[in-house]
């Protein structure tokens, strides 16, 4: 990344494989190998195992969480744009997508329905399957708005962004009681929503895990909320365009982590390299607190009891 200290996954790769004495240029196998490492470690940087807490423990890295905003939008009636559609890019006439609409259905008149599977812009977005022309369209909610790919939990209450419109109180249910409230009372309820609930929206087996925020009553104007939420961590890849969270400040402890996991796996105990790692997640603990000002989150191992072969235990 120009002009910072980020480390790329490239980079960080080839770091382990000098440390492990690969000859370069690496083969298939030594690159596979080393991505394994890494992203084992990361897994295992990212769940808080390293560095422990005093007495165990599990820390919540700070620098993983990010504010997010969610577009609620009333639903876009037949005739309010035209669309048209090169392959799986579909254009509108006029301002009318957002990334919440991603996983929603896109009605075409005289084709047929998609599904609406990436937001490019507010005029562009594709869908799952090709159609030519130019038609009118449709767009319903039906009270769910998608939640972004990198969405891995939320740790704040949802707000309504100051717009001058008032903001009134968001609470949080379970599915059912959003899906009862419009069975009692009527589906076809508009006003700014007051209820969400959080549901997964990608059960299939193999497909990414997605989550849609489920709202009531449906929105009857444009609003946006904000929350504050914990981000997933993808697999890194040989690439020298692909960055991981926290790369300029934690590079070196990822590296280290990862010769970890190598020493795991070939000695199956843990030793120097796996000491040094919690050293280093020691100090990036250190920094990720005074970089974001938090108190240090109380231990979560009452909570979620972890115990893992490279835990050494405490005397």
């Amino acid at each position: 990344m120009a002009g910072t200290l980020a480390q790329s996954c490239l980079e960080m790769v080839n770091k382990i494989a000098m440390r492990c004495g690969f000859r370069f240029p690496l083969s298939q196998s030594d690159i596979e190998a080393c991505v394994g490492w890494l992203g084992d470690g990361l897994r295992r940087f990212r769940m808080g195992q390293m560095p422990k807490e005093v007495g165990g423990g599990i820390y919540v890295w700070k620098f993983f969480e990010a504010p997010l905003t969610l577009d609620l939008w009333p639903d876009v009636a037949v005739g309010t744009a035209t669309v048209s559609a090169s392959g799986t890019t579909v254009t509108a006439s006029a301002a009318t997508f957002y990334p919440s609409m991603v996983r929603r259905t896109l009605t075409v008149t005289d084709i047929g329905t998609r599904t609406i599977t990436g937001y490019v812009s507010a005029t562009q977005a594709t869908v799952d399957s090709t159609f030519s022309g130019t038609h009118t369209f449709s767009i319903a909610s039906l009270g769910l708005f998608g939640l972004p790919d990198s969405y891995n939990g939320m740790i704040s209450p949802v707000c309504y962004v100051h717009d001058g419109l008032g903001a009134p109180l968001v609470t949080q249910v379970d599915p059912w009681e959003i899906a009862a409230r419009y069975r009692d009372y009527d589906y076809n309820a508009y006003a700014d929503p007051i209820m969400f609930a959080q549901q997964q929206s990608s059960p299939t087996i193999g497909a990414l895990q997605t989550t849609d925020f489920y709202v009531w009553p449906m929105p009857s104007r444009y609003r946006r909320w904000v929350y504050q939420a914990r981000l997933k961590l993808f697999a890194p890849t040989y690439s020298a365009s692909a960055y991981l969270p926290g790369a300029e400040d934690h590079a070196d402890t990822y590296v280290q982590c990862a010769m970890a996991e190598r020493e795991m796996d070939l000695q199956k105990r843990p030793g120097p390299e796996h000491e040094h790692a919690l050293e280093m997640a020691g100090v990036s603990r250190l920094l990720d607190e005074s970089m974001y000002g938090r108190e240090p989150q109380q231990s979560m191992q009452q909570v979620y009891p972890i115990h893992h072969p490279l835990s050494i235990p405490t005397t």
